[in-house]
């Protein structure tokens, strides 16, 4: 994920440009961090479904590629999960501090 730096505002038509800019994209890093992590999953389960249909229908033989891919996919359920108890644990924090 790439962070733009901030930078001075020299005349209002630049900030214009920045805002017509903002508008056009729709700028939220926690559905996409989120959004990342779930098509992640999805395309490691649809790999390894893949992989293990190619290995019963005799089309490949490649045993080790269909391992290989359900590491991954129980990577990236792993982190999922792990994004989302993180957020919940910062909700959760929010939620007890007092005003």
């Amino acid at each position: 994920m790439f962070i733009k730096p901030m930078t001075p505002i020299t005349d209002i038509t630049s900030l214009q440009n920045t805002q017509g800019a903002d508008k056009k994209q729709d700028i939220n890093p926690f559905k996409n961090i989120f959004q990342d992590a779930l098509d992640d999953v999805y395309a490691t389960s649809k790999a390894v479904d893949d992989n293990a249909y190619d290995l019963v229908a005799g089309n490949t033989d490649d045993l080790h590629n269909l391992q290989i891919e359900l590491s991954k996919a129980e990577l990236s359920v792993s982190y999922m999960v792990q994004l989302r108890n993180k957020s919940l644990e910062a909700y959760n924090e929010m939620m007890r501090i007092t005003v």
